[in-house]
């Protein structure tokens, strides 16, 4: 756009709401996800438990979300993939990810 280009604000449209609406699309089979609707820019993300547990082999419809460990021979969900695509699909929304583990 050429510098004289006039910029108007999109009135309804809330960046965050839309990436939180594709990562439910998205990932929604595997986990929760939850924001602020009133202005604040955090998204929470929530795994599924049931998901995990259930998770026995992974299968063509489950693995772009997890890996098999062979050493442990377990399978758990692939961390590094699923936050990358994360940022891919947040583009500039997308500032950083801290993960945090909750022990219950």
């Amino acid at each position: 756009m050429g510098k004289d280009a006039a910029f108007y604000p999109v009135v309804g449209f809330d960046p965050v709401e839309s990436y939180v609406n594709e990562l439910r699309q998205t990932y929604g089979q595997i986990a929760y996800f939850f924001y602020d609707i009133y202005g604040d820019t955090k998204i929470f993300v929530l795994w599924k438990q049931d998901v995990l547990k259930q998770t026995k082999e992974i299968t063509k419809e489950n693995r772009k979300f997890f890996i098999k460990d062979q050493i442990k021979n377990t399978i758990d969900l692939n961390l590094e993939i699923l936050l990358n695509d994360f940022n891919l699909i947040g583009k500039e929304l997308v500032e950083k990810v801290n993960i945090l583990k909750i022990q219950t």
